[in-house]
């Protein structure tokens, strides 16, 4: 009850805000090439550089986050390196100075909203989790104020999964499901077999049934063998359903289980969208299980005559490319074999072959890229551009001879990255397009990885040395990230890294699967894998022209911003707002005043210095042109999110497995830790215990009207307790008394104290002997530690309800509760919450969201034999993290780190982006031995 109506209580203080549009202009430089193609051959391409036309949209940004993980433990920090930049030219953005940064549960909840500056496109942040979060999949969200500009289209996010460390199941349960069809009407049918389990749980359990298209919660009965039967309604067939119930408190069982033999999902795409009659194209095909990912296939093509044609087999993501002469009078088809079926082979058709149409085929010879254009429908001059990224580089202008005009193109003048071919006729009419990955070596940023050995022993210490260079060119300085990690799962480095993201995911629309597969120098299958996406993916889900979609545009977003509009005294007149002086004091680390006056139209906007922590109180003091004060009111800018898009789709088998191994390791992990303490007589907080002390008479008349303290922390404990990136007392609490008090966080950034002394049982707050108006709630969080003189804990409070009323008069005394705990807070001075006092006329004293701080990523040091002989476990998982590592004009710099007690093969993960825009990705293993 207390939560609600406290968050009720502080809507009115808004998380966004903006000020009047701007449209920034971009005037590129490209290259265009003019060919006219008189006489059938294959000519030389030339370019010339001239200035492009002003685009008549403004560039988006992409954003990157690196995460150190895509499956977390509950009480693991999830660290990430952000990367913005212009989505034309790829260079760090300069647009913006702030992004947004989101925890996103499974049932569309913002979790955790974080605020994170950034210098030059770079920041850096952690997502701290909480225990009460389910075990289940996540989204992390990032966008900046001006992407929101463009829709989605530009938002970043990337899925996770938060595993409990509360233990597993001695076994685990056996699921046997299916789908029964009667009449149109599909049932989901099964048993689950719990066996040891099922002793200990309920005769009856909730099971959270998720089939992708919906939701649903049922209650199923354990029947006399022990089983619990399982029947439900779905309106159609699906192919696969994720199960999850709980096994015990905060440990939670989930399973996907494939129902029945599901076919694959087999597709075929003409190189440039049609099957056109006599002329010989590449046709891609893409094959997708019930899990949403790709099968390996093979099969023959056959003619509608039962004539073979041709046999294709795809590569283990289930794509691949075929070549086809097409006939119109056939029908093709083609025969697949499939895995794990039981009519293993089975007829899938082709798309149908044109009479007359179009067809432009890319190849690629030594370093030119040879463009073939055959058509029976075109006879005047056609047009063909070449562009990347939105911006033109080429332009082909020419006749077909006999339906066909051929050219050539320089490969190493078009950037690396996706490049559109596309096709118009004389009136300038789009005929075809076609994409081609252009992989261009001089772009790209070259990583040396060398470390000293390639094995060490538990906590030895790892010497690496890295060098970046451009190719043939000197790089300029590059920002780089360190991460080291223990591979248990031998998974690291499949997902997106930042070559894999910037040159190809964040230019698709929808999923591409293991991205990191097209850039893996290793894979000779490298090339032909890309050229399949990109004739299968790609075609018809490209990102770009990008277009504005508002009517207006939203400012960037360069830091900490108010802005809104002074009202005036009396509605109705317009003229008495212009020009009024304007006083904003913002209390954050410093306290800061700021002056300007209004424009004529009362409109005002500040751009404050940077502020970390989660949210800092501000006064804005309005004065007419005279200096006096009116009853002046505000209004501030605000701006909605972004719609939340949450895909939940079924875990595949590798994910299932990383997430067991994750609760295992992370068991193992809490284990050691909880018997080294107990064997040491260890305990994590440094409890104080009340004794007898010199009370203050507001002391003593706060206990005869609240009760006597059960816990005290002085103020000195909780200075000395502060880090340097803590960001108020209540993150302070947090971290150190977790045993006594619990930090509800909002997602707006509100946080609520709840002592823990029993359930449901409501917390108010007092300062300084009197108890805290509601409106004043949001204010506590953020205090000082240097203002603190001693927090008071009072369990079980006297005359509870009296003091709930007080605080919330609103209440019906019938359903005030009747027990509860006080946290009251002692200040220096007795100056209260930053000196509150009556704001006088025409001010607005509210709160605003500030950056997030920085907090450091700490690695032990083992450099005394005392140290490496210490019997304190050290199963870290993530061994070294160093997010923004700076490298000179020099190109190199050294890092060292100790390992810990955790064996097996570790990974060296290194990306780096420098200022011209080129990115460079390493990874390198090494192994931990005994």
């Amino acid at each position: 009850m207390i939560t609600n109506l406290i968050t009720k209580s502080i809507n009115r203080s808004l998380v966004y805000f903006s000020s009047p549009g701007i449209l920034l202009i971009y005037k590129c430089v490209g290259l265009f090439l003019c060919v006219y193609l008189l006489l059938f051959h294959i000519p030389e391409a030339h370019s010339q550089e001239e200035k492009q036309e002003a685009f008549s949209a403004p560039a988006a940004e992409k954003i990157y986050l690196q995460l150190t993980s895509t499956v977390f433990a509950i009480d693991q920090i999830i660290w990430f390196k952000a990367i913005v930049l212009d989505a034309q030219s790829n260079l760090p953005s300069r647009l913006s100075g702030l992004l947004y940064v989101d925890l996103i549960g499974v049932d569309g909840e913002v979790l955790l909203h974080k605020l994170v500056k950034l210098e030059q496109g770079i920041g850096e942040g952690s997502l701290e989790l909480e225990d009460s979060y389910p075990q289940g999949r996540y989204m992390i969200r990032a966008y900046t104020k001006w992407n929101l500009n463009f829709e989605d289209d530009f938002i970043f996010s990337s899925y996770i999964n938060i595993v409990s460390i509360n233990g597993e199941p001695k076994e685990y349960p056996v699921i046997d499901l299916s789908i029964e069809e009667n009449r149109e009407l599909f049932k989901l049918k099964g048993v689950l077999g719990l066996g040891e389990i099922g002793e200990a749980l309920d005769r009856e359990i909730q099971v959270y049934l998720d089939w992708g298209e919906g939701r649903d919660t049922v209650i199923i009965k354990r029947n006399r063998e022990g089983q619990y039967p399982l029947s439900y309604d779905l309106e159609r067939e699906q192919s696969w359903v994720s199960l999850s119930f709980d096994v015990e408190e905060k440990l939670q069982f989930s399973k996907t289980v494939y129902l029945n033999d599901a076919l694959p999902d087999i597709q075929f795409f003409p190189e440039s969208g049609h099957l056109v009659h006599g002329f010989g194209s590449k046709v891609a095909f893409k094959a997708i299980g019930s899990d949403g990912k790709g099968i390996k296939i093979e099969g023959t093509v056959y003619d509608g005559l039962g004539n073979k044609v041709t046999d294709f087999k795809s590569n283990v993501l289930g794509m691949g490319v075929l070549y086809l002469q097409p006939d119109s009078l056939a029908n093709y088809h083609a025969r697949v074999s499939l895995p794990n079926v039981k009519d293993s082979t089975k007829v899938y058709p082709l798309p149908k072959v044109m009479a007359n149409g179009t067809v432009l085929s890319v190849a690629k010879f030594n370093e030119k890229l040879r463009l073939a254009l055959a058509s029976n429908e075109l006879e005047d001059s056609v047009f063909i551009s070449a562009s990347c990224r939105g911006v033109d580089y080429f332009l082909i202008e020419g006749k077909l001879k006999e339906g066909q005009l051929v050219s050539t193109l320089p490969a190493d003048q078009l950037p690396e990255g996706i490049i559109v071919f596309t096709v118009k006729n004389h009136a300038h009419e789009l005929i075809v397009q076609r994409l081609y990955y252009n992989d261009n070596s001089e772009q790209k940023l070259d990583v040396s990885l060398e470390i000293d050995k390639n094995s060490y022993r538990q906590r030895e210490q790892t010497k690496l040395h890295i060098k970046i260079s451009g190719y043939k060119t000197k790089a300029p300085a590059s920002s780089i990230s360190v991460m080291v990690v223990n591979d248990e799962h031998g998974t690291m480095g499949k997902e997106n890294n930042i070559r894999s993201y910037f040159l190809l995911s964040s230019e698709l629309k929808g999923e591409v699967e293991d991205p990191g597969f097209y850039f893996n120098e290793e894979n000779s299958e490298r090339h032909e894998a890309m050229e399949a996406l990109m004739l299968t993916q790609g075609w018809r889900s490209y990102n770009y022209p990008v277009s504005q979609k508002r009517a207006t545009i939203i400012d960037p977003q360069q830091g900490l911003t108010l802005s809104g509009k002074v009202l005036p005294p009396v509605l109705g007149r317009k003229n008495s707002v212009n020009n009024i002086n304007l006083t904003l004091a913002s209390f954050g680390n410093k306290s800061i005043i700021y002056s300007q006056t209004t424009d004529s139209t009362g409109n005002f906007f500040f751009l404050l210095d940077d502020a970390y922590g989660q949210r800092m109180r501000v006064l804005l003091k309005a004065n007419d042109r005279l200096g006096k004060e009116k009853r002046f009111s505000f209004s501030l800018d605000s701006i909605k999110t972004p719609k939340i898009y949450f895909q939940n789709l079924p875990l595949s088998a590798e994910v299932e497995h990383n997430i067991k191994e994750t609760i295992q390791s992370s068991n193992r992990r809490i284990k050691a830790e909880e018997n080294f303490n107990m064997l040491n007589g260890f305990n994590d907080l440094e409890e104080v215990l009340v004794e007898d002390f010199l009370l203050s008479p507001e002391m003593e008349a706060a206990h005869k009207s609240f009760g006597q303290p059960d816990f005290i922390i002085p103020g000195g404990l909780i200075r000395e307790k502060e880090e340097k990136w803590s960001y108020g007392l209540f993150s302070i609490l947090m971290f150190n008394f977790s045993d006594q008090v619990m930090i509800e966080q909002f997602s707006d950034g509100f946080m609520l104290a709840h002592v823990l002394g029993g359930k449901d049982e409501p917390t108010l707050l007092a300062i300084d002997g009197k108890l805290l108006e509601k409106d004043l709630y949001d204010l506590v969080p953020h205090m000082s530690p240097d203002i603190i003189d001693q927090i008071e804990i009072i369990k079980h409070a006297k005359f509870f309800k009296k003091q709930y009323l007080t605080v919330f008069p609103e209440t019906n005394p019938l359903e005030a509760p009747y027990m509860g705990h006080i946290i009251s807070v002692y200040t220096k001075d007795r100056i209260g919450v930053l000196g509150l006092e009556k704001p006088s006329l025409g001010t607005l004293d509210t709160v605003l969201p500030v950056f997030s701080p920085k907090r450091e990523f700490y690695t032990p040091k083992y450099k005394s034999p005392d140290a490496r002989l210490s019997q304190k476990p050290d199963l870290r998982s993530l061994i070294h993290w160093d997010s923004n590592l700076k490298i000179g004009a020099e190109g190199a710099v050294s890092v060292d780190f100790y390992n810990g007690d955790v064996l097996g093969d570790h990974m060296l993960i290194i990306e780096a982006i420098s200022e011209d825009g080129r990115f460079g990705y390493q990874k390198k293993k090494y192994q931990v031995i005994p």
